[in-house]
């Protein structure tokens, strides 16, 4: 019903368009049932502690064949575009649009993938969060993930204060594409740079104390980005000194095991420091794609 009545008032522009997107935002698209029933009917389960079990209403990789409603999707992401497209369309109507469109991933209408473009070649200190949410979830192009890091390793030259949604766009471009990683997309000494800035923020937080979602943004960037070590073995080397203080500072934190470090960042913690010491499967990592 809230997919209906969205796309209804796309169409006649009557009702309220933000509060209506928020709602299907909020109650549709990032509403993921319960693993276990889907695990079930697929025939596949693991674990109850699988920090990876993930899924949302669209699969990450833009099938809406396999959506429970591919044609009233497809209706709705019309409807996105032709709205998106109008001139002198209010700001917040274009950044609600443009936010759960990106929940389509590779479904997002083209015209706003053409608007983040855009907007990425301008002024990387002044880029939205909302291009950022849509960076991470949407980009698959080379170019694009080429421009991407690029973006990044110069934002992280301006500071690490306030960089946490991009940490969210890395980690979710790295967690959902694997050709992300690919030597023809980032040189290994740019991504050992970006991998030592992490880092860095992340050894900030837990002096701080500081376990929320930029601690987690931190572990789980880390993490993924260890899939390069499917192109390059010996990338993040445990002997090397980069892999080295990661796992002093992960280790030092499990020792300590502050009050408020809760159990899945706990759980975050031990996978990655499994992976560093070459103890993971990639299979795993691939295994956390979203499915619909």
């Amino acid at each position: 019903p809230r997919l209906k009545e969205a796309i209804c008032i796309l169409q006649t522009g009557q009702g309220d368009l933000i509060d209506a997107l928020k709602q299907l935002r909020e109650g549709v698209f990032n509403l993921w049932p319960m693993a276990d029933p889907l695990d079930d009917r697929r025939g596949y389960r693991r674990g109850a502690d699988d920090i990876f079990r993930h899924y949302g209403i669209c699969p990450s990789n833009g099938n809406l064949d396999s959506c429970t409603s591919p044609v009233l999707l497809r209706e709705f992401a019309d409807e996105c575009t032709r709205r998106f497209i109008v001139n002198g369309l209010a700001i917040n109507e274009q950044n609600q649009i443009q936010r759960i469109a990106s929940w389509m991933y590779l479904a997002c209408p083209p015209p706003i993938i053409s608007h983040v473009r855009r907007n990425l070649r301008m002024n990387v200190a002044d880029i939205s969060s909302v291009d950022l949410n849509t960076i991470g979830l949407c980009w698959c192009e080379a170019d694009d993930m080429k421009s991407f890091f690029f973006a990044l390793e110069n934002r992280l030259r301006l500071g690490i204060v306030g960089v946490n949604n991009w940490l969210r766009a890395c980690r979710d471009i790295v967690r959902f594409r694997d050709a992300a990683l690919h030597p023809d997309i980032i040189q290994r000494r740019n991504l050992e740079l970006i991998m030592a800035k992490i880092i860095r923020i992340l050894d900030g937080e837990i002096q701080q104390n500081h376990f929320n979602v930029i601690f987690k943004n931190c572990v789980l960037t880390c993490l993924f980005l260890l899939k390069r070590r499917r192109y390059e073995d010996d990338f993040f080397d445990i002997n090397g000194d980069g892999c080295c203080l990661l796992v002093s500072i992960l280790d030092n934190l499990l020792i300590h095991d502050p009050i408020n470090l809760h159990d899945n960042n706990k759980a975050i913690v031990k996978v990655t420091l499994d992976f560093l010491r070459k103890k993971g499967s990639l299979d795993i990592l691939d295994s956390s794609v979203l499915e619909g």
